[in-house]
C-alpha cells in the first residue's frame, strides 16, 4: 500500500457499530485513520493525523480532541479547548443547576468510591503535590490545622471518642466538625456527606 492512499470500502456501511469500532481500533494501531464518512479509511504512514474543529475552525492534531467511541475517527469533532470553553460558559450561565447536579452526583455510591480511589492513587502518584497542598493549607488556615491535630491526638490518646453522625447516625467515615476553632476539642460528629453540607452552607 502506498503512502497517503485513500481506500473506499463500500461494505463498511453495512457493518454493525461494534464491528466498526473493532475495525477502527485495529486499523488505527496499524497506521490507518477512519475518515469523516462511513466508507473511507485513510493511511497516514506515521504522519500526525489532523482534523478541523467544528467550532473554532482550526486544524489541530488528533490528540487535541477528546476520545469518543461513537465518533467515526474515535474523537469528538470539537477540540479540547473549545469543549472546556463551552463547559465553563454553561456552568457560569447555569451555576445553581450545576451545583445542585454536582451535589446529587457526589452523594451516589459510585461517585463516592471513585473519589476515594482517586484520593488514594493521587496521594501515591504525586506525594510531592500532596505535601505542598498540606503545607499551603497549614499556612493559610493555621487555627484549623491546630484544631484538627488536637482532635486527632485526643482520639489516639483516648481523651476523645469518635461518635456517630448526629444527622444520619452512621459510624463510617465520621469527622469532628468545629463550629469554633478556638475550642479544638468541642466538636460535632458528622459523616463526610453531612460535614460537606455544613461547610457548603457556611460558604454559600
Amino acid at each position: 500500500m502506498c503512502r497517503g492512499l485513500t481506500r473506499r470500502l463500500d461494505s463498511v456501511t453495512m457493518l454493525p457499530l461494534f464491528v466498526l469500532s473493532m475495525l477502527h481500533k485495529i486499523t488505527a494501531a496499524r497506521g490507518y485513520v477512519y475518515g469523516r464518512t462511513a466508507t473511507h479509511w485513510r493511511w497516514y504512514s506515521g504522519e500526525v493525523a489532523m482534523k478541523p474543529c467544528i467550532k473554532c475552525g482550526q486544524t489541530k492534531p488528533i490528540k487535541m480532541f477528546y476520545k469518543h467511541p461513537e465518533m467515526g475517527d474515535g474523537h469528538l469533532n470539537k477540540c479540547i479547548e473549545c469543549c472546556k470553553d463551552d463547559a465553563n460558559e454553561h456552568r457560569a450561565a447555569n451555576l445553581e443547576k450545576v451545583r445542585e447536579y454536582e451535589r446529587i452526583r457526589g452523594r451516589t455510591p459510585r461517585r463516592k468510591e471513585k473519589v476515594r480511589n482517586y484520593k488514594r492513587t493521587a496521594r501515591l502518584k504525586h506525594p510531592e503535590r500532596f505535601r505542598e497542598y498540606q503545607k499551603t493549607a497549614r499556612l493559610k488556615h493555621p487555627e484549623k490545622y491546630k484544631a484538627n491535630q488536637a482532635v486527632g491526638n485526643a482520639i489516639r490518646s483516648g481523651r476523645l471518642v469518635r461518635g456517630q453522625c448526629e444527622v444520619c447516625g452512621t459510624t463510617e467515615h465520621v469527622h469532628g466538625h468545629h463550629d469554633d476553632y478556638s475550642k479544638p476539642l468541642d466538636v460535632r460528629w458528622l459523616c463526610i456527606e453531612h460535614h460537606c453540607d455544613v461547610h457548603r452552607k457556611m460558604t454559600a
